[in-house]
């Protein structure tokens, strides 16, 4: 896996991912023309509802100003449950008709992801989803749980997630844009790392398909 330094990032958010919480949720948003405030207000209201209702709720806004929601529950039965639960709340599903009326956004993306390995989003974070080679997904969440300590010695809150595809979500965050720089600058100085990536660039077991850099929106 490449160095998030170089002109493609190592790494996630999408996705995003929530405090905890084993199983996720991720629908990415790409706002309309002239209602990208109005998305985020309308992912603030969504935010209420789904934290009233127990739901892990995180809200990114990413490079090219799609908005990252995701929802993060215990397991897939408790997913499951609060599906049944916003079919029945008033409150939801009036929200939904008003959407539907008045839409600010297309939705672009939706991920179900496992958790492997987790990690507390932050103000500032990446995904980076890999596809490992036919035959390669161990391969793949081996790679990355090893490269998950050496960048957390550099600084970075990592967290390792897997889609209903089999593609691994890499998640990196940060403190501040700041520490993000610092991290890269280290990560490039690395020897630990940098012999790890060359091990991975003699044998890759995937192809990088998708980068998204982001800043968590803050609840209301």
């Amino acid at each position: 896996m490449k160095s998030i330094s170089t002109a493609v990032f190592f790494m996630l958010l999408a996705i995003v991912r929530p405090a905890s919480g084993d199983v996720l949720q991720v629908n990415i948003w790409q706002p309309m023309p002239g209602k990208a405030a109005t998305t985020i207000q309308n992912a603030q209201t969504a935010r209420a509802i789904h934290t009233k209702a127990g739901a892990n709720v995180v809200v990114g806004s990413d490079q090219m100003g799609r908005v990252h929601y995701g929802i993060g529950l215990p397991s897939w039965e408790a997913w499951g449950q609060f599906r049944a639960k916003m079919a029945a709340d008033a409150e939801w599903s009036a929200f939904v008709e008003k959407l539907g009326k008045n839409p600010s956004a297309v939705l672009e993306d939706v991920y179900m992801l496992d958790q492997p390995a987790g990690g507390a989003i932050k103000s500032v974070y990446h995904v980076s989803i890999w596809e490992p080679l036919p035959g390669q997904g161990a391969a793949t969440l081996k790679t990355a749980m090893g490269a998950k300590p050496i960048h957390e010695k550099l600084g970075a809150t990592i967290g390792i997630n897997v889609d209903e595809y089999g593609r691994l979500h890499y998640v990196a965050s940060f403190d501040s844009w700041a520490a993000w720089g610092k991290f890269q600058a280290d990560e490039a100085a690395s020897k630990e790392w940098n012999d790890y990536i060359a091990g991975f660039i003699a044998k890759p077991s995937a192809t990088l398909k998708k980068v998204y850099l982001a800043d968590q929106i803050p609840a209301n």
